[in-house]
């Protein structure tokens, strides 16, 4: 019986695909990089990470950031032969090539992975001074984030779909990371703020409101057709009712401000 060979065009297509899922990957890890390191900035200027533990999430978010980086560079140096070879055969050096730097991804999940459990560690020696001012950023997080939303609304509305709705769209999902961590921070830091129990029970709610739409279902679909030349119109509905839930989070951040 003559052996099967996989056929070279569809060896190429699925190569792009695997590329293309990369590519929101490297989206998604470097919104929780980003977070962590606008946490990392506020900790080094309340002197907060001085023992051990803050040391070696120092190390660890160093060695992190400069492996995010070079999967983006491995990323952005394959798609171009890969986008010249797709309907012929691939060299196995390319496919080699394209298989480690998909194993690099998983590598930098583990230490993302890693770098939240220390800083479960460090973040409980936030003062409780502090939280009012989380708050505040959160509040003005929230109401970014609202502005964002509402003008890829309006580029969607407009069948604008280009590479200035594309940069919007990654502005809106790095201040939903900063959002979710600040949220992340807050709970973490509950016992130690001696809050009352009204208090506790609308950072709760609060809590269990924005993980219900972080990030929503649909969010990795939509990045995949945002910014090219595909159809976004169909995620009008989806973006218009994710912008009117932020008015709720709005509420409840300010319901929360007023229990100082």
């Amino acid at each position: 019986m003559a052996e099967r060979r996989a056929n070279p065009v569809s060896i190429g297509m699925t190569a792009m695909r695997e590329l293309d899922k990369a590519k929101i990957r490297v989206v998604e890890q470097n919104d929780v990089l980003k977070a962590a390191e606008q946490f990392l900035a506020t900790a080094r200027q309340e002197m907060i990470l001085l023992d051990e533990n803050g040391t070696i999430l120092e190390e660890k978010y160093n060695t992190v950031r400069q492996m995010i980086n070079n999967f983006e560079t491995g990323i952005n140096r394959l798609n171009e032969p890969l986008n010249t070879h797709q309907y012929s055969i691939i060299s196995r050096q390319l496919e080699e090539e394209k298989n480690m730097l998909l194993e690099k991804s998983s590598e930098i999940c583990l230490i993302l992975s890693e770098i939240n459990v220390l800083l479960r560690l460090v973040l409980p020696n936030i003062p409780r001074e502090k939280l009012l001012e989380i708050m505040d950023e959160l509040m003005s997080l929230v109401s970014d984030i609202e502005e964002t939303a509402s003008s890829v609304l309006a580029a969607i509305r407009d069948h604008c779909n280009d590479s200035m709705t594309l940069e919007k769209t990654g502005k809106w999902g790095e201040l939903t990371g900063k959002v979710y961590w600040t949220l992340t921070a807050i709970h973490l830091n509950l016992p130690s703020f001696n809050l009352s129990i009204i208090q506790n029970n609308l950072i709760h709610n609060l809590i269990t409101h924005i993980n219900s739409f972080y990030m929503p279902r649909w969010w990795v679909a939509f990045l995949e057709v945002v910014g090219k030349e595909k159809d976004v119109e169909s995620f009008w509905s989806k973006v218009y009712k994710y912008r009117d839930e932020l008015k709720v989070l709005t509420e409840q951040v300010e319901a929360i401000l007023g229990y100082d």
